[in-house]
């Protein structure tokens, strides 16, 4: 983590204490004759009628029957429903409508002070739905009086192929069902689709169309037919990032004067809502205003509510938060990096495809003329929801890989069982080594958690425990986004923290995702402007014209097969996408699932505790490190571990027998992935609720509920509440993205199909049989040819996809006859090493060049420098094998006499290898047995190194090496002419290198390339200090 803390927080609690819910069990179980009239008690209350309402409002309605005496049936399921709703309502901190609310808190040198008023109320931000402002926005702007007076724009999802448009259309009632459609080009359509990439009335539309031959009324039909199908939206439209939505409704409808009902309705409707009566009475005087407009909505549907806790003081002193984050530093080193194999397996293919090139983001999206993305990409009118019906979810494309952890896991689980514990520890002695951990400077990361304390000076004092829910990277913020539109002073912290990170970089764009998945996800995804940039996707933005990226200016490359680019062709600058909000993403659209995945791409390692294939235990302990609770204690209970007899008609008594027996505690959750619901085993009317959920799903998982039903620091009137923290931490400020070049799209022939003048043959075999064919076979082949004058030159490169094989390109020039005759004697050699069992198989292919990865100068001079490559590393080969000398070692000479080719000094040599090292290291910082190895295997090795390296006239090696390198000199030399100082030139070298290596070595490339640069690294380290320390005696 290595990053200091924000110096806020966000607070969350439940709307009623725990200690409510307690006393309330205690009093049924007191007078369980008048259980009835306990529950209409409790549940009559306006602040609970609320909360039910916005939670469920069929339940509501039922529970309305009940009171009005018209419920026909058995009642007691209505209220063990009501049951858990006080439950959630009591223990539960998760903010949801009335049920729970949030707050800002600061963390200061002052002593941790959290209070407020005595009824300990929440105050509610009531407004409309996104639901329905995106309904009632959508009717209004498709009436025939107001769409001539529209502002309207192109569809951010529409992109050309050839002589089609191809877009994505919404339909369903919550706007939740996509399909892909196309439409033909024509002039009309082009010059309206061309217009409209940046907001345009719809005047002006039908000027230009006018202008380009249409009538009037022809010109009006074709704009209002392209909204009707969705080519076009208009500026009304609601968008998941704004504010005030109702009253920007209003001001774009004020200017025109056919809207003056509309207006008055639209005012009516706010009107009702700013009016301090019941959400439910709200609803039902909104509903027969909002019908008008949308015949299918539900007065539950209508309005959104978000609660703040009015605290009196919200602080918390930054001791223990700094012990909090100096304990997770140390347990960090059994974090590892998220693999993505949805996004590793997308840049892999667009590589493979697409090599360095740069291509559109919607045209590499697309399944039939791209790549698509993931196994829930859709063509056709295929609907996505069809698709996203069969998705595996999230947990199947992210996972953790950490022997690490699995070793501790067993230890830990080993010790419960032994000592019969229901608590055990993580000691220092458990703990890796740590590791330099590379964190992006805008990963911050954030935990959620408890204070477990009695008080808040035992807080302060360090008497405390953290019970930790989660931590996360990618954005400090996600949690937090949501409630700024209610929270001025939030705002305004989220905003300069995001501010703060995103200054670090100023070679790269940080763009909010903009996207809407459906009208139901929208209050969920509602936020405020936080960044500068937007990425608009299926919506519209609200934010200034030259700060929309659009996606049709968006490219991906990658550079290297393994990290994936985003650019922006207008800006001319990488772009980092960033989610700013908890939601889900993984059934959604590609597009929208890739620009999430990528804001995720090289995110910070976080800690958090994970059983594994424990997990399915019956019993599994609570885990502690120091002042944090790692993981609660779990236990599985079903119905299979009751006695046969008493499975069918099981008894509260019986339950509460089992769960004696198994040493589980007074207050528990029932766990329902992230669901919690307490349970207290004391209470009759608690374990009925248990009970009967048993009973419907035969198998429970349970956790220990961490907090104390009294002497809790979070104490308000005199009563205890449960409640959840959010603390965001910085990201490391002195690191920044990896440097990459802009993508160039060169004019020079990028592929040669058979026929043509380069010959590019696949030929596949064991990689122990390559040095030899390469050196005996195909080497005094292709000299021949070049002694004859036949070809001008060949290189080669190994490969593996995944079979082994060397890839051999020739080059013979135009003459048709000429290529076939080579091409046809290259296969009489293959044929040969195929009957001798020497190869497996050769393919013959189109060969494209990297056109992008070697922009810098023409490729054809790249071809050469590969040909002169290829030359000296058979005979590095040929050296290699005689004298039995270790390919290390050729290599790390090898690389020595490019960079001195090159004109390279010492400090330039130093300055090249420890950036290559350093990228080599972020890719394998994972895995520091082979790191520790390498520092080890350099020690014993430092000898031969410096003897390699030695410029010593004396030295046989150096001019054996050096020897076979020669024919390359020269055009190093003219590459280095050509470039110049270049911008990219670094980039372009460390390719050549790599390739040159790619050459030399047989296979696992990655490691033995990382071996090279470790070596030199070293090595060059020594000298340069050596040197200094000279200077300064």
């Amino acid at each position: 983590m290595n990053s200091r803390f924000h110096e806020f927080f966000l607070l969350r609690r439940p709307a009623l204490s725990l200690s409510s819910l307690l006393a309330f069990n205690k009093s049924i179980d007191a007078n369980p004759e008048q259980y009835t009239d306990i529950m209409m008690d409790r549940f009559l209350t306006r602040e609970f009628q609320e909360a039910l309402f916005l939670a469920s409002a069929d339940l509501y309605y039922s529970f309305e029957k009940i009171m009005q005496g018209d419920y026909q049936g058995d009642a007691k399921p209505i209220y063990r429903a009501l049951y858990r709703y006080f439950v959630r309502m009591s223990s539960r901190p998760t903010p949801f409508g009335t049920m729970a609310g949030v707050c800002t808190g600061e963390i200061s040198a002052e002593p941790t002070k959290i209070s407020f008023p005595e009824s300990a109320k929440m105050v509610t931000k009531t407004q409309l739905s996104f639901t329905a402002l995106a309904r009632l926005s959508r009717a209004i702007a498709s009436m025939p009086n107001i769409l001539p007076h529209l502002t309207l724009c192109s569809n951010t999802s529409l992109y050309r192929f050839q002589n089609i448009y191809r877009y994505i259309r919404r339909s369903g009632r919550d706007n939740d069902r996509f399909n892909q459609l196309e439409v033909e080009s024509n002039s009309y359509l082009d010059l309206v689709l061309a217009q409209s990439k940046t907001p345009v009335p719809f005047g002006d539309l039908t000027a230009a169309l006018i202008n380009a031959g249409l009538d009037h009324s022809n010109a009006q039909q074709l704009i209002t037919t392209l909204f009707e199908q969705q080519l076009l939206y208009s500026e009304i439209d609601a968008g998941p990032i704004q504010q005030n939505g109702l009253d920007r409704l209003l001001r774009s409808l004020e200017k025109i004067p056919s809207a003056a009902s509309i207006i008055k309705d639209l005012h009516k409707i706010k009107y009702i809502i700013s009016r301090r009566t019941g959400i439910n009475v709200i609803c039902e005087r909104l509903h027969p205003v909002i019908l008008k407009y949308c015949p299918d909505i539900r007065a539950d549907q209508i309005l959104f509510v978000n609660s703040t806790l009015q605290a009196e003081s919200c602080k918390i002193n930054q001791k223990p938060v700094a012990i909090i984050q100096n304990e997770l530093d140390e347990l960090v080193p059994l974090s590892s990096p998220t693999v993505n194999n949805e996004l590793d397996n997308f840049t892999g293919e667009l590589f493979r495809r697409y090599q360095t090139r740069p291509v559109l983001l919607l045209e590499a999206l697309d399944p039939d003329t791209g790549i698509g993305y993931g196994n829930r990409s859709f063509s056709g009118d295929s609907s996505v929801t069809d698709v996203t019906d069969a998705s595996t979810g999230p947990n199947d494309q992210f996972y953790y890989n950490n022997s690490q952890l699995e070793d501790l896991r067993l230890t830990l689980y080993e010790q419960s069982i032994s000592q019969q514990t229901q608590k055990v520890h993580i000691r220092k002695k458990h703990l890796p080594k740590a590791s330099k951990q590379s964190h992006r400077a805008n990963d911050g990361t954030y935990l959620m958690g408890k204070f477990i304390a009695d008080s808040q000076k035992n807080l302060d004092n360090g008497k405390f425990k953290f019970s930790l829910s989660a931590m996360g990277s990618a954005s400090s913020f996600n949690l937090m986004a949501r409630f700024c539109s209610d929270d001025n002073e939030l705002t305004g912290l989220v905003s300069q923290a995001i501010s703060c990170e995103e200054l670090v970089d100023a070679e790269v764009i940080y763009a909010e995702i903009n996207h809407i998945p459906s009208d139901k996800e929208g209050n969920i995804l509602s936020r405020p402007h936080l960044r500068k940039y937007e990425i608009t996707y299926l919506s519209v933005s609200k934010t200034a014209k030259e700060n929309q990226v659009t996606p049709d200016d968006l490219y991906l490359y990658t550079p290297d097969g393994k990290q994936l680019v985003l650019w922006s062709k207008s800006h001319d600058k990488r772009v980092i996408p960033r989610l700013t909000s908890a939601h889900n993403f993984a059934n959604g659209l590609p597009v929208y699932r890739l620009l999430c995945d990528l804001a995720r791409q090289n995110a910070a390692p976080v800690f958090n505790w994970h059983w594994g294939h424990f997990s399915g235990k019956d019993f599994l302990p609570r885990i502690e490190y120091k002042h944090i609770i790692v993981s609660v204690a779990q236990w599985r209970v079903s119905m299979e571990m009751l006695p046969e007899a008493h499975r069918k008609n099981t008894s509260v008594q019986q339950l509460r027998e089992l769960l004696k027996k198994r040493r589980i505690p007074r207050l528990i959750q029932i766990a329902d992935g992230d669901q919690l619901l307490l349970v207290d085993c004391d209470s009759t009317v608690s374990l009925d609720m248990l009970l009967s959920m048993l009973r419907r799903r035969r198998k429970l998982r349970l956790t220990e509920f961490i907090e104390p039903a009294v002497q809790s620091f979070m104490v308000a009137g005199g009563e205890s509440y449960s409640h959840e923290v959010i603390v965001p931490f910085k990201g490391n400020t002195s690191l920044s993205w990896p440097k990459v070049t802009a993508p160039k799209v060169s004019n020079s022939t990028r592929q040669y199909a058979t026929g043509s003048e380069w010959i590019y043959v696949k030929v596949y075999m064991a990689p122990s049989l390559a040095d030899q064919i390469l050196t005996e076979n195909f080497l005094p082949f292709l000299t021949h040819l070049l002694g004859q004058a036949a070809i001008k030159k060949w290189f080669f490169v190994r490969y593996n996809d995944p079979g082994y094989h060397l890839r051999i390109r020739i080059f013979a020039g135009d003459d048709k006859n000429r290529v076939f005759e080579i091409l046809r004697l290259f296969c009489d050699q293959l044929h040969v090493l195929l009957k001798a069992s020497k190869i497996e198989k050769f393919v013959i292919d189109t060969y494209e060049r990297e056109l992008e990865r070697y922009a810098l100068i023409e490729y054809h001079l790249t071809e050469t420098l590969f040909y002169y490559d290829s030359l000296s590393v058979c005979q590095l080969l040929s050296l290699s094998n005689k004298g039995a000398i270790p390919k290390w070692q050729i290599a790390i000479r090898s690389i020595d006499f490019i960079l001195n080719s090159l004109g390279y000094n010492l400090q330039q040599k130093r300055a090249f290898v420890q950036a290559v090292h350093g990228s080599f290291y972020v890719e394998f910082q994972s895995q520091q047995p082979l790191i520790y190895q390498m520092d080890k295997s350099y020690r014993s090795h430092i000898s031969q190194v410096q003897f390699t390296l030695s410029n010593n006239p004396e030295n046989l090696l150096k001019h054996q090496i050096d020897e076979c390198l020669q024919p390359s000199l020269d055009h190093y030399r003219h590459i280095s002419s050509r470039l110049q100082d270049a911008p990219g030139a670094e980039t372009y070298i460390s390719s050549v290198v790599h390739m040159f290596l790619n050459r030399l070595f047989s296979d696992s490339h990655r490691k033995l390339e990382f071996l090279v640069y470790h070596y030199l690294k070293k090595y060059y380290d020594s000298i340069y200090f050596k040197l200094k320390t000279v200077t300064i005696l």
